[in-house]
């Protein structure tokens, strides 16, 4: 079975950032900061696309 993953979509004081490994390392530094950081689920666009490639398979 195979398992697919989303990214989380991060946000740094209302600016979006990708959610790649080297992301860790800013969200940290801007929680050090005092910055505001917030999660959410991912992209609904990019959650049906991916629907739709498995679906294709």
């Amino acid at each position: 079975m195979d398992v697919y993953t989303l990214p989380n979509r991060i946000f740094i004081e209302d600016e979006e950032v990708e959610d790649v490994p080297e992301t860790t390392e800013r969200v940290l530094e801007a929680l050090y900061s005092g910055k505001k950081v917030q999660t959410s689920l991912p992209r609904p666009d990019l959650v049906e696309s991916t629907f739709e490639q498995l679906q294709a398979v």
